[in-house]
């Protein structure tokens, strides 16, 4: 009974990180590309879910 009352708080915070650990490993990625190969529209486009969640223009890229 404890197992099935403890799933669904589990099962909301995991879901409810979903987003914010995405958007980071996005960035993480698009940095290590960039340190390699320089800066591109496939780098900008990895970086733009975490420009809008800070609500950084992204009109100049």
């Amino acid at each position: 009974m404890l197992a099935f009352l403890l799933k669904r708080p589990i099962r909301w915070i995991l879901m409810a990180m979903a987003i914010p650990v995405t958007v980071w490993v996005a960035d993480t990625v698009a940095e290590q590309i960039e340190a390699r190969r320089g800066p591109s529209k496939l780098t900008s486009a990895l970086r733009f879910p975490g420009r809008w969640r800070r609500r950084e223009l992204t009109f100049a890229d």
